[in-house]
């Protein structure tokens, strides 16, 4: 089945095939069992009815109809819960993964969530991920998405909404996938909500990665901050829409979206498309995309102390990933992600 994902809400030239992106789902298996169980039927969230997210409609009513977990964490008011890490493995025996995850937390409550995504063995897989995050006043969470995975063909969705004085920290390693395409949806409805995002991705081989930020302030003094690092060799293609949307009525807020990618071949593709709209004049919003090859000078100075060429881009896209990588807690997952990347760069 064919569907158009990622469509930008403000929509601009058709030449430009930025609008939206043709996905070509495969025929849904049911029946497959996960060391991750479900929790519960999967359950509509009333806070988001008046929003449009995800990669795609179609997407949500996949999950709704056949999804094989569901899982819900509600976190009581001013009650903490510590991190909790899942991993989610699609085999050549479970080649399908529908997953979706609701994270409900009340009034100053605080709640980490790390979903862990890799596959293993030959054969293509499929997988279609709901992360959905409702923050209500004062409410502190913080999640991490972490993508490592070779054939699949992968579909996350994530919607934030934040209530007054709310803090999301959202953290996403995107370091593989056949074919990727991501959708992050923040909507700013308290006063004083403030959301984070930091994000790197890593497209190789024949990697198609297809992104949309789209970022909604509701009120007044809402802040919003996505940073985005990337690298792309090979024939990687990159196709990345980000965008900032002050509504009438959002006095003293902040916005800021960045992305840096860095061009490891001459066979890359790379697409960047920063919008940045407000319906107010009392906001301070910034946008900014640069790309480009790794700086001759510095790829000259580590090689003249003896480093190889390939070690020092090595050591280049590391030090563009490493400030998000800290971030994450989990030093498990730390590790694997280093690996995954350093393998995949030992093949250059």
């Amino acid at each position: 089945m064919e569907i158009l994902g990622n469509k930008l809400a403000y929509k601009t030239y058709r030449h430009t095939k930025v609008n939206d992106v043709s996905i070509f789902l495969p025929e849904i298996q049911e029946g497959f069992s996960f060391p991750v169980e479900s929790t519960g039927a999967f359950e509509e969230r009333p806070e988001l009815k008046d929003y449009t997210y995800g990669v795609a409609q179609e997407a949500i009513d996949l999950n709704r109809e056949k999804g094989s977990i569901y899982r819900k964490y509600h976190v009581e008011k001013d009650q903490v819960e510590k991190g909790k890490t899942l991993k989610l493995t699609t085999t050549d025996q479970n080649y399908q993964l529908l997953d979706t995850h609701d994270i409900i937390v009340e009034e100053g409550g605080k709640f980490t969530l790390t979903l862990s995504y890799d596959d293993q063995g030959e054969e293509e897989k499929f997988r279609n991920s709901l992360i959905r995050i409702v923050a209500k006043k004062g409410a502190e969470v913080n999640v991490y998405l972490i993508q490592k995975e070779d054939k699949s063909m992968s579909l996350e969705s994530v919607v934030i909404l934040a209530e007054e004085k709310a803090k999301v920290r959202l953290r996403q390693y995107e370091m593989g996938a056949v074919k990727n395409y991501m959708n992050t949806q923040v909507e700013l409805v308290g006063q004083e909500a403030d959301v984070d995002v930091r994000s790197i991705y890593f497209g190789h081989e024949d990697n198609e990665l297809n992104i949309l930020y789209h970022v909604n302030h509701h009120k007044p003094k809402t802040k919003a901050n996505v940073v985005i690092n990337g690298a792309l060799m090979d024939q990687a293609q990159k196709n990345l829409k980000t965008t900032l949307d002050f509504k009438q009525g959002t006095q003293k807020s902040q916005g800021n979206e960045e992305e840096y990618t860095v061009l490891l071949d001459d066979t890359v593709l790379n697409l960047s498309v920063p919008v940045l709209l407000s319906h107010e004049d009392d906001i301070a919003g910034n946008h900014a995309a640069s790309s480009g090859e790794i700086d001759a000078d510095l790829l000259f100075y580590l090689k003249s102390r003896g480093i190889s060429h390939q070690l020092a881009e090595t050591l280049i896209v590391e030090s563009k990933y490493a400030g998000t990588i800290d971030l994450l807690k989990d030093e498990k997952e730390k590790e694997e992600i280093w690996k995954y990347f350093r393998n995949k760069m030992n093949k250059r």
